[in-house]
């Protein structure tokens, strides 16, 4: 999916690789961390937001905040104005 860079840019590191998660544009390393990210449980969530904090963030503002992704396609739909 093509989306607006420009609001792409302005998100942190875990919201970024979010997107890209959703998008399959990783590999490797993160293919792995956002499958263990999105199965585990509460206090594993815990354990990995030590080492992934921002990561950690954007997955719960994913997975349980209201209209949060919704959102946020919404912003990265929008035309890019040059």
């Amino acid at each position: 999916m093509n989306y607006n860079y420009s609001v792409f840019l302005k998100q942190d590191e875990g919201v970024k690789s979010l997107i890209k998660w959703q998008f399959n544009e990783h590999g490797g390393f993160f293919t792995a961390l956002w499958k263990c990210i999105s199965t585990a449980d509460d206090a594993n969530l815990a354990c990995l937001m030590r080492a992934y904090p921002l990561h950690i963030a954007a997955y719960l503002n994913y997975s349980r905040g209201c209209g949060w992704w919704e959102n946020l396609l919404n912003e990265l739909r929008t035309p890019e104005v040059r």
